[in-house]
């Protein structure tokens, strides 16, 4: 997709920042892609720099599924998906520079990584969690015994 001039010029400054701290084989730009899963089990860590309001996160949830640390901006509901320090960095301040700092916490500190992951595959793994498979299936039963 062509991106709008702002959009554009703050996806460059970040690619530049990531080029000059010596991380670019380490990060891609991946666009629009299928087969989620499957990519999210060959990532380390997700970058998710949404700066305009985010009402669910699907894709920080998708990661987090699959176990990966995300690293965001506090824009919307992310905040409540990302567990800043816990299940991954939600950025006090949405900069290149705040983004490259948390990316490279989980890049260059494997065990704070695996930490992380532990912390996410648990988070969706306990029946009781907000973010279970069990939780999900009760809430949408119940929303539909509610309205039929």
């Amino acid at each position: 997709p062509e991106w709008p001039p702002e959009r554009a010029l703050y996806l460059s400054k970040l690619e530049q920042q990531i080029a000059g701290s010596g991380l670019s084989s380490r990060i891609r730009f991946a666009g629009a892609r299928a087969k989620v899963p499957a990519i999210m089990n060959e990532a380390t860590v997700l970058a998710l720099p949404i700066i305009q309001e985010e009402t669910f996160g699907t894709v920080a949830l998708e990661a987090l599924s699959a176990g990966l640390p995300v690293v965001t901006f506090a824009s919307g509901g992310l905040p409540e998906l990302v567990e800043d320090g816990v299940t991954g960095t939600v950025c006090a301040e949405p900069t290149v520079e705040s983004l490259v700092s948390g990316i490279e916490r989980y890049l260059l500190d494997p065990a704070v990584r695996a930490r992380a992951s532990k912390a996410t595959l648990r988070r969706f793994a306990d029946p009781a969690s907000t973010y279970s498979r069990e939780s999900f299936e009760r809430n949408w039963s119940s929303l539909f015994q509610e309205r039929f």
